[in-house]
């Protein structure tokens, strides 16, 4: 294995004018990891005095952005250093617009026009006669005779194992696996002991309300029954400034992981420098997001309809948002680029999974590991192992329908642990202090009302809300997700004003 650098969101930009060369920033980068054939996470570059040339991993997972004006061209795996390096900061309307209803973005979309992610299996040459950009993306496997589900479900266990036990570190490592109560990361766990590769520690992060804690509960349980240490982390002590970092951090493509900064100090502190991630484990081999009738809507080729009800109910959008701003990110904009973006999975066994794959898991979870947590320790992926994934994406959807595929295959492989229970997600809620949601409240006024820059949030619909969250404290802590939107769109509007998108003190 070949293991690359973190992410210090390194930069590089190019500029040809008048026949002089200007150049700044990493000349040579590497990110990630990868495999003796190429498999893995992964970005890398290299500038030669004269050609620069650049190629990302098969999935164009790990974070990494660019942009192209005439003789000038910039890279980075920080968006906001692009717009340093002189990208423009107009925004992409339709881009947000899908943002807005969805949560993350399609394809290579960012919230800036000319700024782009880098595409799946992404090559870039350019020099002083050329500018090539190429990209691979993933093409289904072509129809064969698939295995039975019962024989799926043990290959799969097989392929795991092996992608597992290939992904052990050299011995001056620490390792830390993010455990919650779900089955991406227990299965993790589980093939790391098989293999005789104990991590030093798992670590669970509770929530804030009104979601339970019963994800620690169950987590604590697993770690107890096979003997590893566990620890459990209290959420981040001011979400408004980690859910404004988080923006950051994330170039602006995720509406949620504000939570996770709360493990940065615990990786740090702790000296982990490898963890390993779930990523892309739920939408291969749970069937997340998959229904019978989406399916049925893609299957027949209703892409307009599967897009309405993907979008879902506008919700309080039209509300929240001035008359101006919600015209400019219309549904209209929105409903029109994700048929797009849809258009391009029909072929696949299982096309719902491959579009949540390729967007929400490759464009927004990716942000987690390798934007925010990959800044200290390196991520390991075994879900997105090319015998893993291939595989899974080969076979037949109806193994999915039952939601059963991963849980049974853990059952199949690590029997002893069969009976251990799995998080209910609609446990009870619970309440959240009542000083801190004043306190927090506070900041989101200060911030999206009194100390506003844009003009694309009603004050009529903040102000009443952020007041009855100060009365109510059930109310007020479902705040949080209610503030998400108003904070987003505030920090773009500063940042098209060339302004700090920090949060004053």
């Amino acid at each position: 294995m070949n293991l690359g650098g973190l992410n210090k969101a390194p930069r590089f930009t190019l500029r040809r004018r008048n026949g002089q060369l200007a150049i700044h920033g990493s000349e040579k980068v590497f990110l990630g990891y990868s495999l003796d054939d190429h498999d893995g996470v992964w970005t890398k570059w290299n500038w030669d005095g004269t050609r620069f040339d650049l190629a990302t991993d098969r999935y164009g997972i790990y974070p990494t952005y660019y942009f192209k004006e005439g003789a000038s061209f910039g890279v980075s795996t920080s968006a906001t250093e692009l717009l340093k390096a002189g990208a423009n900061a107009e925004l992409d309307d339709t881009a947000i617009a899908v943002f807005l209803r969805l949560g993350f973005f399609l394809g290579e979309d960012t919230p800036f026009r000319q700024i782009r992610a880098l595409p799946p299996g992404c090559r870039i040459s350019e020099s002083a006669d050329e500018w090539r950009l190429q990209s691979s993306p993933f093409a289904p496997v072509k129809d064969g005779l698939a295995p039975t589900r019962s024989a799926a479900i043990a290959e799969f266990g097989k392929r795991f194992q092996t992608a597992v036990d290939r992904l052990v570190p050299g011995d001056q490592t620490r390792v830390c696996v993010p455990l919650s109560g779900g089955r991406d990361s227990r299965h993790i766990l589980l093939a790391l002991l098989n293999g005789g590769n104990r991590p030093a520690s798992c670590v669970t992060l509770k929530h804030f309300p009104p979601k339970s804690n019963e994800d620690a509960r169950i987590a604590a349980e697993v770690a107890a029954a096979v003997g590893v240490q566990h620890v459990i982390i209290e959420p981040h002590n001011d979400p408004i400034a980690a859910e404004l970092k988080k923006n950051e951090m994330t170039n602006f493509c995720a509406d949620e992981h504000g939570w996770s900064l709360a493990l940065v100090n615990y990786v740090r502190d702790g000296g982990f420098n490898v963890l390993y991630d779930g990523i892309g484990g739920d939408v291969l081999s749970a069937g997340l997001f998959l229904t019978p009738e989406n399916l049925n809507l893609y299957r027949r080729g209703k892409l307009l309809e599967l897009a309405e009800l993907l979008l879902g109910h506008e919700g309080r959008l039209p509300k929240m948002l001035t008359a101006t701003a919600y015209h400019r990110w219309r549904r209209e904009l929105a409903l029109e680029r994700l048929v797009t973006e849809l258009s391009l999975y029909s072929s696949h066994p299982n096309p719902i999974g491959q579009f949540y794959f390729w967007n929400r898991t490759r464009r927004e979870i990716a942000l987690m590991f390798w934007s925010i947590l990959g800044r200290d320790a390196h991520a390991f992926a075994p879900f997105l192992a090319a015998p893993v994934f291939d595989f899974l994406a080969s076979l037949p959807v109806e193994y999915f329908l039952d939601y059963g595929f991963h849980t049974e295959a853990i059952a199949v492989s690590y029997p002893e642990y069969a009976n251990l229970p799995y998080e209910v997600k609609d446990s009870n809620s619970i309440r959240q202090n009542w000083v801190d949601l004043a306190h927090w409240s506070q900041k989101v006024m200060r911030y999206c009302v009194l100390g506003a820059r844009g003009n694309s949030i009603r004050r009529s619909h903040m102000l009443p809300r952020l007041l009855k969250g100060l009365i109510d404290p059930n109310y007020g802590a479902q705040q949080l997700n209610l503030w998400t939107i108003p904070l987003y769109l505030e920090q773009l509007a500063r940042l098209e004003q060339g302004l700090s998108v920090r949060i004053e003190q």
